[in-house]
């Protein structure tokens, strides 16, 4: 949270908030999420990429206060929520980018009906990944599961794999659904993946794969620690600016609209 201490200001598990606002289609009510931050001198809003709005208030301030300067910013608002594109779902990806990224290769992915719910089909070496689909529907769960599955073999093993080649030992890799990252380790020996890595091109997979692997000898984002990285993957530059540009839609798939 750009390095500032904040905290929801009443649990996590408190009311959904909304503000009325009036986009150029008509009103909408927009969820929202309060924050109080010691460091704050002043009252501020702040939309994520994923165009959820925060409002962050000093201590001092009451939430009432944050709502009505939250009212006043109904132009900034409206701005900035009508360059919100609606998501896709996660099978209209896989309808127009039949593949994921398996043991460094591009690998066909077919999805086909079954008159039941997600199955997905393969074997290590075979030449294509079958998703068996249900008519009508498609329960976004369900399919982030199959997948989450298939992500969970694949990118342990790739893992396995890369860390042999270039020296690293690795105990344990787990598979998650992370929401904004794409990985993670710990001293430990433990390296956390996305299972959304399954949706990347090859060398981009292998490139989180390797960056997470060069934080086992420096901890950090030192000059030292991309001098490492760079050593395992000479284009790690490019790489993370390709992720940087093109990632986020991937990120944001099997989430539902």
């Amino acid at each position: 949270m750009s390095g500032e201490s904040r905290q929801r200001s009443s649990g996590s598990k408190e009311k959904d908030r909304f503000v009325r606002v009036r986009m150029y289609d008509g009103h909408r009510m927009v969820p929202y999420k309060v924050y109080r931050s010691r460091r704050a001198q002043s009252i501020r809003i702040s939309i994520d990429r994923h165009y959820e709005i925060a409002l962050t208030l000093p201590m001092r301030a009451s939430e009432s206060e944050g709502v009505a300067f939250l009212k006043t910013k109904e132009a900034w608002l409206r701005r900035h929520l009508s360059r919100k594109k609606e998501p896709i779902t996660l099978r209209e990806h896989l309808l127009k980018n039949p593949v994921v990224s398996i043991e460094g290769r591009s690998v066909p992915l077919a999805l086909k009906p079954n008159g039941r719910g997600p199955v997905l089909r393969y074997s290590r070496g075979e030449p294509e990944v079958v998703v068996e689909l249900g008519e009508g529907e498609v329960d976004e769960a369900e399919l982030v599961s199959v997948l989450r599955g298939l992500a969970t073999r694949v990118l342990e093993a790739r893992t396995m794999t890369l860390a042999e080649q270039h020296g690293f030992e690795v105990l344990r890799v787990t598979v998650r659904n992370q929401s904004t990252r794409w990985g993670s380790c710990a001293h430990t020996g433990t390296v956390s993946l996305n299972w959304r890595l399954l949706l990347l091109p090859p060398e981009i997979q292998d490139y989180v794969i390797l960056h997470e692997l060069a934080h086992f000898k420096h901890m950090n984002h030192s000059s030292r620690y991309w001098a490492e990285l760079c050593s395992l993957d000479p284009q790690a530059r490019v790489r993370d600016r390709w992720l940087t540009r093109s990632g986020e839609a991937i990120m944001a798939l099997g989430r539902g609209r």
